[in-house]
């Protein structure tokens, strides 16, 4: 058990304590809880020293002994109790003395979650502060705080198609931050997809233009139309391969191929493809092979490094595919009419199962260190969040004035 020096909300006296050794109760006397638990990630050390928590005084602190701040993994706060907190051991919550007032304070670099693992990034934890009462009371537990997913991200970027835009959010609470890209910014038209490259800068796709544009990941300044030596034809999904080239697909009336162009001077250098029926999103395989997923004829294609076809891995369960992704041996495709994401092996093209549903239309996925998952919901809105097996966490971005969000990405421990 760490003792931690608060800091105070307002200067105060310190209330007298009793024992403080902690017990369910067996006494009719219970001392009040704690309201408005709040918490934030501060720093990027990957442990518990990311926290800072919160929170209001008990309404009568004249039989709380101590309070302890128990960090819970998210499917376990809801039912976590007085006697859930009485057997934790000390190095599973810090101590704070009572204040009579607010307080906030950083937590400890050695404590540990409720469960006894490290607390670290990209695990959904929700934080309860324990009333613990002298001798002859029970304790009492505070409503849970918000969810809390440590991330080295400082925000996320979220195209907006219909704005014409890129806009910003915090990374760890989801309020929105500002148009990063402002609508029409040097022409962009449609927003697309949003990635950042190898060099660190953001580059963007639109629907209405015929290159793929350049922005300073910093400041979202334009930098310069990159593309060049090629007209792109109604742009949409864009990836930088494994060979460091950009690749990107088109819904043109004569080009609707998977154009590819140097990832460093933005030269073009071949159709990776041929026309395809509304091509989408791209992935590759451990052997380098390209997998291109299509919205028009609902499946997945394989193709080799001249651009033959090779085969059709998978053509079951789509109805709208537009997201390609490797989950290991595993490929996720996202769906955008049945606003899912659906698993399938890697290997042979057959369903597994439905990974993720309950959005309406679904397009734009993102997975950062640790395994969270961001869907944008293109029909309502919003950024959905996911834990790595799938379950939802929250509806993460509400706000901004997105207007069909089809991409997302963040920018890495700025």
């Amino acid at each position: 058990m760490t003792r931690l020096v608060p800091v105070l909300l307002a200067l105060v006296g310190v209330a007298g304590c009793g024992d403080g050794t902690g017990s369910a109760g067996d006494a009719g006397t219970t001392v009040s809880a704690v309201d408005l638990v709040r918490v934030s990630d501060v720093l990027n050390a990957n442990d518990a020293t990311d926290i800072e928590v919160s929170f209001g005084s008990a309404a009568d602190e004249t039989l709380v002994a101590e309070y302890r701040i128990v960090v819970v993994p998210q499917a376990d706060a809801g039912g976590f109790s007085a006697g859930d907190a009485a057997a934790l051991s000390a190095d599973r919550y810090d101590t704070v003395a009572p204040s009579g007032v607010g307080q906030r304070l950083r937590l400890s670099a050695g404590l540990v979650d409720s469960t006894g693992a490290a607390i670290t990034d990209g695990v959904a934890y929700q934080v309860v502060v324990v009333s613990v009462a002298s001798t002859g009371a029970a304790d009492a537990v505070s409503v849970p705080s918000r969810t809390l997913i440590l991330d080295e991200s400082s925000d996320i970027l979220v195209s907006s198609n219909a704005t014409h835009s890129v806009k910003r959010f915090d990374g760890q609470t989801g309020r929105f931050l500002g148009d990063f890209i402002a609508s029409g910014d040097n022409g962009l038209g449609q927003t697309q997809e949003v990635v950042i490259g190898p060099d660190n800068q953001l580059y963007v796709t639109g629907l209405s233009n015929g290159v793929i544009k350049k922005y300073d990941i910093e400041t979202g300044a334009f930098i310069e139309n990159f593309s060049s030596g090629y007209v792109l034809q109604a742009p949409t999904k864009m990836t930088f391969g494994p060979d460091g080239n950009i690749y990107v697909s088109q819904w043109g009336s004569t080009k609707s191929s998977v154009a590819k162009f140097d990832g460093t001077t933005g030269a073009f250098i071949a159709e990776a493809t041929p026309n395809l029926d509304r091509p989408m999103g791209h992935a590759w395989d451990s052997a380098g092979t390209l997998h291109v997923v299509n919205f028009g004829s609902l499946d997945v294609r394989r193709f080799d490094a001249d651009g033959n076809e090779i085969d059709v891995l998978i053509a079951a369960e789509l109805t709208g595919p537009v997201n390609l992704m490797f989950d290991g041996d595993d490929l996720l495709v996202v769906d955008w009419r049945s606003g899912s994401v659906q698993r399938y092996d890697g290997s042979t093209g057959a369903f597994k199962s439905t990974f993720i549903t309950g959005m309406t239309r679904s397009e734009g996925i993102m997975v950062v260190p640790g395994g969270t998952i961001y869907v944008c919901d293109w029909e309502l809105d919003r950024v959905n969040r996911y834990d790595p097996s799938g379950a939802l966490v929250d509806r993460f971005i509400t706000t901004g004035a997105l207007q069909e969000p089809n991409s997302i990405t963040y920018r890495a421990g700025l």
